[in-house]
């Protein structure tokens, strides 16, 4: 592989190669016989006389395939400037309190080291208020706990507050409203206030009975598998517009009992009838240790992205979530600035009004990522969050020059949160693991891209894969 300004030049047969401009996902399929010429031409350090002479080629040739080089092969801005005004998604903790006593709970119960209790509505109304005015529109919100539900009249409280603005024009539009909860709380009041305001629901479940019942327990020690189960199936049943999916938090007990994270995959499937699902790798903590072998687990989700392949040549359903979103990021040219945008234009919200980047870093204890409080005074307020942006800057790829000239760069994501907690709540660059993993990943979907762009069949199936996909209420993140 060889970049000049930021294309990504690549060999992809004997007769062709790719070159992929990064900043703006365009892909050019050159002949063997023009790449020299071509990168020539794209250096611009000869004029077109000496090009077509140390090419043996025609002058004529040489403007011709001048001509087809997009324009934009010769911009060397990574990113346009920023002009986002606004939110990508609130976080509310609605509650530090949960009913279930989950024994790989990196957040102490539900706690993140803060007293159990639920946010008060007035609280909820403050950060919106506070939001709103300074980024006019909150593109989604996500409720969470602790176990969200055991504060509902806060979410209603939030989504009234929600529809009041918007029928007085202070926002343009209503947020995604999306809700991550045990399950275990689910009653037909709630289930048909999610369904009337367009909820998107995930359940937390690790697997069959045996399982689940060994990791997700009530505080009595009584397993929550057929409280779930039975809850994910009358939604199915009775709410079919709700846009449900389940989340499985895989663990070294899963490796112990010899299951794969396919095996988790497949089961959930099986016995929720949902395909929408994300598996994720238990993290140790201060309290827990049930992370899995990640080289393993990385194996096992290596095999499936594989497989979803498969069902894109054929024309047939892509079951991975984030394997749709990479397709149709790609499709769309919408290249991403922020390995994630905690911090910049995603923050978390604990019951107290206190102010994080994100859940994962929210703690009662540890101040490291506080920014403030909603009630501190606004510029106050607004100042620390442009100086918490700052802090995360390194997970900002505009300003991080390892992305520089990384031609995965505008693919590349990851969970920053993850990688701090693993550097004992530091923010550092050491992630050049993370980094060759994306780029592989990266590489092998560009020739597969550029394989079946020469290929119609296979290029009319990829377009119905992707229809198929989102008619069937695949959630895109």
């Amino acid at each position: 592989m060889e970049t000049i300004r930021k294309v990504a030049i690549f060999k992809i047969n004997e007769q062709n190669y790719i070159a992929f401009h990064f900043p703006t996902f365009t892909m050019l399929r050159v002949e063997e016989k023009n790449i020299n010429a071509f990168k020539l031409l794209l250096e611009e350090s000869s004029n077109d006389e000496e090009i077509a002479h140390n090419c043996n080629l025609e002058i004529s040739y040489i403007k011709e395939l001048k001509e087809q080089i997009p324009k934009e092969f010769y911009s060397e801005e990574l990113f346009e400037n920023d002009h986002q005004t606004q939110i990508s998604q609130l976080t509310f903790l609605c509650s530090t309190n949960c009913n279930l006593r989950c024994k790989y709970c990196y957040a102490q119960d539900g706690s993140y080291e803060y007293p159990a209790e639920n946010m008060p509505p007035e609280t909820a109304e403050k950060t919106i208020e506070f939001f709103v005015d300074k980024y006019k529109n909150i593109a989604s919100v996500l409720f969470f706990g602790g176990e969200a539900l055991l504060n509902f009249e806060m979410i209603k409280a939030a989504v009234e507050k929600f529809k009041n603005l918007h029928l007085q024009g202070k926002i343009s539009e209503i947020p995604r409203y999306s809700l991550i909860s045990n399950g275990t709380l689910l009653n037909d009041e709630i289930i048909e206030y999610l369904s009337l305001n367009k909820f998107s629901l995930t359940i937390s479940i690790d697997g069959n009975k045996i399982i689940n019942d060994k990791l997700r327990i009530f505080p009595n020690g009584k397993g929550t598998f057929d409280v779930i189960l039975n809850n994910i199936l009358k939604i199915k049943k009775n709410y079919p517009n709700i846009n449900i999916a389940w989340e499985s938090t895989f663990t070294n007990v899963h490796e112990s009992l010899g299951m794969t994270v396919e095996d988790v995959n497949n089961t959930l499937k099986e016995i929720t009838g949902i395909e929408e699902g994300m598996i994720i790798p238990a993290i140790k903590s201060d309290h827990t240790n049930f992370e899995p072998n990640l080289k393993e687990v990385k194996k096992d989700l290596k095999k499936m992205f594989h497989d979803d392949w498969q069902n894109v040549y054929e024309g047939k359903r892509i079951n991975d979530v984030d394997f749709l979103g990479t397709i149709v990021k790609f499709m769309d040219k919408s290249s991403s600035r922020y390995m994630c945008a905690m911090g910049f234009f995603l923050f978390s919200i604990a019951p107290n009004g206190d102010i994080f980047p994100c859940h994962m870093l929210t703690s009662g204890k540890k101040p490291d990522f506080f920014i403030g409080n909603i009630n501190d005074d606004k510029d106050h307020l607004f100042s620390n969050i442009q100086k918490m942006s700052d802090k995360l800057k390194t997970y900002d790829k505009a300003k991080n020059s390892n992305c520089n000239n990384c031609f995965a760069a505008g693919f590349c994501g990851f969970c920053p949160a993850i990688h701090i907690l693993e550097n004992d709540f530091k923010v550092t660059e050491q992630y050049e693991d993370t980094c060759k993993l994306v780029q592989n990943q990266v590489k092998d979907f560009l020739f597969r891209m550029a394989e079946i762009r020469l290929d119609e069949n296979k290029w009319n199936n990829l377009l119905k894969s992707v229809d198929i996909s989102f008619t069937e209420n695949t959630i895109v993140c």
